[in-house]
């Protein structure tokens, strides 16, 4: 018999049962999940939940991204390795080993023949994709927070937490500068395309634009009221973005140091900023459950993607500038239209809060990073033609357990429609359940009493489109 089910209507978590309590301790953790994007918006399209586990690390997987020829997917875990996958199979190729801590990102050089890692452990250290052999290891005097490579890889920048960023040569493992401005712990370094800056992003509550050439300081951004959480420079290094504790993201000049925008909207702190590809507009992602597209021109709110339930660790751009991945807390990832802010593809599949989503060079693919131990790589190929939405009202599909009954109830409610099919999909998209309505007033009963504990998904399908809502089975 089921203790609880607990369904996500729109944006609200309903408890629709429990029972019976009587007979032992309910022990049911709460947790907040997503809202499917489908909840509210109809689509013609189908959804395709085609994914990929990378199975390997033993604790969080805290990065995952592609190389540049989009053939290998390299990890970080808190178990202390780095891992490089085939972006094909899905197969480990080799592990990265040599931390003896956690690892919070992992990065290849622009041409894809080195990796680095950030640790725990107090270094960063670059490894040789092709044979996983260690070049270099740098090692600070307390923790990293954030590295990068430089354009032609030949050095490495990295934030540390003792206020200042430093630059090691990757030939030979010297350290080229000490760069000191900040006044409190690095979160994040970026390195500008060109190679002759580097942005420092602080909790002291300023950004900083570096010479990387000589490490001189050239210019301080102050603008935020609290830390900033991160610095990004756009492709072309006209602009520099900051992410700010203070719930603004500001667009500067890196040249002058002049902030050109600040953009007003989020409700909590901004977490992550990126440019798309030729710098005419921004993504955040906040921890106010949102992300939001933005006009770097004017600074204008284009859209805003809210229907995550939890906060979100990141949004980025595809490559041809056509979407966003988002990450975030509620256990769920998801694919958005850029050019309309709607949700365009559900990453629904791991059971605990996810780090990153990154696509793959040729917008195929999505990989996901998550604290269940795994990353997943989705095929989102079905995403050639972009989907469309449909001005039907939408029908109302009303599920509820049925008393001392291992099944849940569905009700259809409104609407013009002629006949439905229930489809009950788990966590790896494999389908558990199948109903076909002919008629729209007949209520239908789903089984499920030989569903494990867990989440599920209820797809319905009639004649205007499709509808879904997520359920969790907890005995």
């Amino acid at each position: 018999m089921i203790w609880a089910i607990y369904f996500f209507d729109r944006d609200i978590l309903v408890v629709l049962q429990h029972f019976p309590v009587q007979v032992m301790k309910l022990h049911i953790r709460l947790i907040q999940f997503s809202a499917l994007f489908f909840t509210t918006l109809l689509l013609v399209q189908a959804t395709s939940t085609s994914q990929t586990i990378l199975s390997g690390h033993t604790d969080a997987v805290s990065w995952a991204e592609y190389s540049p020829d989009g053939t290998l997917i390299v990890t970080a875990g808190y178990d202390g390795l780095g891992k490089l996958w085939d972006a094909t199979t899905g197969e480990e190729v080799r592990s990265l080993v040599g931390h003896t801590s956690r690892l919070t990102s992992a990065k290849f050089s622009r041409d894809g023949t080195m990796v680095l890692t950030v640790g725990d452990d107090f270094t960063v250290r670059a490894w040789r994709t092709a044979t996983g052999e260690l070049l270099q290891t740098f090692t600070a005097s307390t923790r990293v927070r954030d590295a990068a490579f430089s354009p032609d890889g030949k050095w490495v920048a990295e934030g540390i937490w003792d206020s200042t960023v430093r630059v090691w040569s990757v030939a030979t493992g010297e350290e080229l500068h000490v760069m000191r401005g900040h006044t409190g712990n690095i979160f994040s370094i970026d390195v500008s395309s060109d190679g002759k800056m580097i942005a420092s992003a602080s909790i002291d509550g300023t950004a900083i634009i570096w010479d990387a050439e000589t490490g001189t300081l050239l210019h301080r951004l102050t603008g935020h009221t609290g830390g900033v959480n991160m610095a990004r420079f756009s492709n072309d290094a006209r602009y520099v973005a900051t992410a700010g504790f203070d719930n603004l993201a500001i667009i500067w000049d890196p040249i002058t140091g002049d902030s050109l925008r600040v953009l007003r909207g989020h409700t909590d702190r901004v977490r992550a900023a990126y440019f798309n590809s030729d710098g005419t507009r921004l993504v955040t992602s906040s921890f106010d459950f949102t992300a939001r597209i933005w006009d770097v021109q004017t600074g204008e709110s284009l859209h805003l993607l809210d229907q995550h339930q939890n906060r979100l660790r990141e949004a980025t751009f595809s490559s041809d500038d056509r979407f966003v991945a988002t990450a975030s807390e509620d256990w769920s990832g998801g694919v958005w239209s850029a050019a309309t802010g709607a949700g365009v593809f559900p990453l629904f599949g791991h059971t605990d809060r996810l780090f990153t989503a990154r696509f793959s060079p040729d917008v195929s693919h999505v990989v996901t990073a998550s604290y269940d131990n795994t990353a997943r790589i989705w095929d989102i190929r079905s995403l050639g033609v972009e989907s469309r939405e449909t001005e039907v009202e939408a029908p109302r599909f009303t599920l509820s357990p049925i008393p001392a009954s291992s099944a849940v109830n569905v009700h259809l409610q409104g609407s013009d429609v002629r006949g439905y099919e229930v489809e009950v999909l788990d966590y790896l998209g494999r389908s558990v359940a199948f109903r076909r309505v002919e008629a729209d007033s007949e209520d239908v009963m789903i089984p499920v009493d030989e569903l494990a504990n867990g989440i599920y998904l209820f797809r319905f399908l009639y004649n205007q489109g499709e509808f879904t809502q997520r359920m969790v089975i907890h005995r």
